[in-house]
């Protein structure tokens, strides 16, 4: 069975409200269904409720705030929870929109507040009450007793930055943790330290060049994996990955870096060659410096003093 909320509500069906009613979450009661997307006008959202045969629609909250298309909603018991990421806050609300609760703060240097730029962006409630969050960006899982009380980090799940749906999920039986990584297509899994896999040994290409490189640029990089004589960095900011590139040491002053997004099995742009020189051979004729077979055709040397 199906139902346009839109018609059961009896709103216009106009090209806004195909362009803004998208649906950012539902969750369900005994009694409820419940729906979040966005306003017809201004930037805010509403959260509707409707009935198991999904009819009397009713709009309970009509002014809540979410960041980059995101409102993520569940319910405990009778009572509906709200990600508000724009406050840095979980939200607790009766079935008609009253606020019956609210805890949170934004910090990036305790373990209680919620960090990055909009946060917590994803909420579950566990089977014996505790509230689970999700934080984007920064991939940071944590525990929370419904009265706001902390109760425990849980873990980071390696995510790529930015706003977007982190979802997470809980297995009491095996204590496992779940989190979607959408920027991968896959499912970031964290279980306990007793039960993780050993970890591999360190990989590290040469100490000299790793430190070239990242001296030689004002971004803060640390190196992930190394394959096919290849390095793979990704740039840092408070914690929070970003690009990386794939590195390539053709000579030991010169590189070649083809930059991704995410995952370096999906590159943005062209490649780049990197030559560092010293400052007296760069003159008014610099390509005369580089001229030396290292750059691939067609792609440009950029000189690193």
């Amino acid at each position: 069975m199906a139902v346009n909320i839109s018609q059961s509500a009896g709103l216009d069906q106009s090209s806004s409200l195909s362009r803004w009613a998208n649906a950012t979450g539902i969750t369900a009661t005994e009694d409820d269904i419940f729906v979040s997307c966005p306003m017809l006008t201004g930037f805010g959202y509403g959260i509707w409720r409707l009935d198991h045969n999904l009819e009397n629609v009713k709009v309970i909250m009509d002014d809540v705030h979410g960041c980059c298309g995101q409102l993520d909603i569940q319910t405990e018991g009778e009572n509906l929870l709200v990600a508000e990421n724009t406050k840095f806050q979980v939200g607790f609300y009766d079935r008609d929109g009253k606020r019956l609760n609210g805890w949170g703060k934004r910090s990036r240097n305790d373990d209680e507040g919620f960090g990055s730029c909009c946060n917590p962006m994803n909420v579950r409630c566990c089977s014996n009450g505790d509230i689970l969050t999700a934080e984007s960006s920064i991939g940071h899982i944590k525990r929370f007793h419904q009265a706001g009380e902390y109760l425990g980090f849980i873990g980071t799940a390696k995510i790529a930055g930015g706003c977007k749906h982190v979802a997470i999920g809980f297995d009491p039986k095996r204590d496992w943790h779940y989190m979607m990584n959408e920027d991968r297509s896959h499912v970031a899994v964290l279980v306990p330290k007793k039960d993780a896999p050993a970890e591999s040994e360190a990989v590290t290409g040469s100490p000299e060049q790793a430190a070239q490189m990242i001296e030689s640029s004002s971004s803060k990089w640390q190196a992930i994996q190394a394959r096919d004589g290849k390095l793979d960095f990704v740039t840092l900011n408070e914690g929070v990955q970003g690009f990386g590139a794939t590195v390539e040491f053709m000579k030991d002053d010169t590189a070649k870096f083809v930059f991704f997004y995410g995952v370096p099995s999906s590159p943005i742009g062209g490649s780049f060659v990197f030559k560092r020189i010293a400052l007296e051979a760069c003159g008014q004729d610099c390509k005369a410096a580089c001229a030396d077979g290292n750059s691939e055709k067609g792609k440009p040397t950029i000189l690193v003093h």
